[in-house]
């Protein structure tokens, strides 16, 4: 398990979450559009997440995008957390061994 390659991860997913949301939005008054609605999925082999996305099959509900924005900014920043405690791990194993 990598811990880097699980946070990096996670910043890519929240940002295709994201952008998934914004499509949503900018197209909400488009005729026939029909939302997206994005959804993490574990990655088995050596952790992290992935984000895939499904059919609504209703019209977009900005409220429920905007609580989605909030989600992943919320994920974006956690994924940030494990990039930042990695590179501080490593930095203290290179000083216990060094």
């Amino acid at each position: 398990m990598d811990i880097t390659r699980i946070g990096a991860s996670g910043l890519i997913a929240a940002g295709q979450a994201v952008a998934v949301r914004a499509n949503n939005v900018v197209n909400a008054q488009t005729p026939q559009f029909r939302p997206l609605a994005p959804v993490f999925s574990p990655i088995n082999s050596g952790g992290g997440v992935a984000l895939f996305t499904q059919r609504v099959d209703q019209q977009v509900n900005v409220l429920r995008e905007s609580v989605g924005f909030m989600a992943a900014a919320q994920q974006y920043k956690a994924a940030a957390n494990i990039m930042r405690r990695s590179e501080e791990l490593a930095g203290a194993f290179l000083r216990a061994i060094g």
